[in-house]
């Protein structure tokens, strides 16, 4: 008896399918990364203290600018009304 013919079975991938899988893995990553952000935030909240998270915001680039913000409200109230 002789072994089974191979030939056809594995093929070889072409350059196209390469970057198809390619760019397929980093959609699938990026969905991931968007799916997991609120476990991570979820996890980095448990682990502060009580004061930590009344004092901090939820990104670790510390507090807000609100100089924009309250500039605008002064530019907005001296303002003759019409």
């Amino acid at each position: 008896m002789s072994a089974p013919s191979t030939s056809g079975i594995v093929r070889r991938k072409s350059w196209g399918q390469s970057v198809q899988r390619l760019i397929l893995f980093a959609v699938l990553g990026l969905f991931c990364l968007y799916y997991l952000t609120p476990l991570v935030v979820m996890v980095a909240t448990s682990l502060k203290s009580l004061a930590e998270i009344r004092t901090s915001s939820l990104s670790t680039a510390g507090p807000p600018d609100h100089q924009g913000r309250d500039a605008c409200r002064a530019r907005c109230l001296s303002r003759p009304q019409a």
